[in-house]
C-alpha cells in the first residue's frame, strides 16, 4: 500500500504544540515512570480513552497491526495506516486540564526477540529504494544481513528505529506497564491485556485486523536459521544487550545454528 503523506504544516503545528506542551507532560508521567522515563519516546504512545488503554508503539513490533485494530475496538472508521498513526492521540496532544486522566490508563507494549526483530527490519525495509539510497544497497540475502550487520556495528543501528534498540522506543521499563505483550506470544498476550482492561476480544481477529498490510509480513521468525551464523548471532547479541536483559530475552540464539 503507498504512503499517505500528512501535509507539512500540520506536522508542523503538532510539534510546536509537543514542545509547549512536553514539560507538563513529564510532571504527569513521573509518577508512573519515575526516572526511568523515556522523554524521547513519549510521542510514541497513542492514547484509545474509549479502551482505558494507552498503547506504546514499536516499530517492527506488531506496530501497524495493532494501531489499526485498536482504532476499530475504539469505533473509529477503516483509514489508510498512516491516517491511523497520524491520528492516534499521544499524551502531548492532551489539553493541559486532562493531562490528570494519564494515571487511569492501562499501559500496553509490545516487545520482540532482538533476533528476529532485526533480521525482519532488514528483510522488510531493503527491499524499499528509499532505505537504499539512504543507508546502502544491502542484497536481501545472507550475505546482505551479514553485511548489513557490520554496518550496524559501525553506527548504522541508530540510524532508524525499525532495528534501533526497542529500549530506546519504549517510555519506561517493563514493571511500569500494566503488560507487556510478547510478539512471539501476540495472539494470547494481546487478549489476556485487553480483557484485564474490560475490552472483549478473539486472538483470530489479529490475522483480519488489516489485510492490506500482508506485503509488510517478512516471515522473519521462520526464516532466521538461513540467515544466521554463530559469528552473526553473537554479535547481535553484543549489539542488543540492553533489550536482551531489559525485556527478558534469553542471549541463546532460538534456533538451529549449523554455520
Amino acid at each position: 500500500m503507498s504512503k499517505e503523506r500528512i501535509p507539512v504544516h500540520r506536522r508542523i503545528g503538532r510539534y510546536g504544540m509537543y514542545l509547549l506542551h512536553l514539560p507538563f507532560v513529564i510532571r504527569a508521567l513521573r509518577p508512573r515512570f519515575g526516572e526511568g522515563l523515556t522523554v524521547a519516546a513519549i510521542h510514541r504512545v497513542a492514547l484509545y480513552p474509549e479502551l482505558g488503554l494507552a498503547y506504546n508503539r514499536v516499530k517492527k513490533n506488531a506496530n501497524t497491526t495493532l494501531t489499526i485494530l485498536l482504532r476499530e475496538l475504539a469505533g473509529g472508521e477503516a483509514v489508510h495506516r498512516d491516517i491511523a498513526k497520524w491520528e492516534a492521540a499521544t499524551p502531548l496532544d492532551l489539553p493541559l486540564s486532562q493531562l490528570s486522566t494519564l494515571s487511569a490508563f492501562r499501559w500496553i507494549v509490545v516487545v520482540r526477540n532482538p533476533y528476529s526483530r532485526v533480521l525482519s527490519a532488514f528483510l522488510d525495509k531493503f527491499r524499499e529504494e528509499k532505505y537504499q539510497r539512504s543507508h546502502g544497497k544491502f542484497p536481501v540475502t545472507p550475505e546482505g544481513f551479514a553485511d548489513f550487520v557490520g554496518w550496524l556495528e559501525q553506527g548504522g543501528l541508530s540510524r532508524d528505529g525499525h532495528w534501533d534498540l526497542q529500549s530506546k522506543l519504549i517510555v519506561g521499563p517493563p514493571q511500569s506497564f500494566d503488560a507487556v505483550i510478547r510478539f512471539e506470544a501476540l495472539g494470547a498476550d494481546l487478549e489476556a491485556a485487553l480483557l484485564a482492561s474490560g475490552v472483549p476480544f478473539d486472538a483470530a481477529r489479529l490475522r483480519a485486523a488489516y489485510p492490506s498490510d500482508e506485503g509488510k509480513r517478512t516471515g522473519a521468525s521462520d526464516r532466521m536459521d538461513s540467515y544466521y551464523t554463530r559469528d552473526l548471532a553473537d554479535r547481535i547479541a553484543r549489539l542488543y544487550a540492553k533489550d536482551f536483559e531489559a525485556w527478558g530475552y534469553d542471549t541463546a540464539y532460538p534456533g538451529s545454528l549449523t554455520r
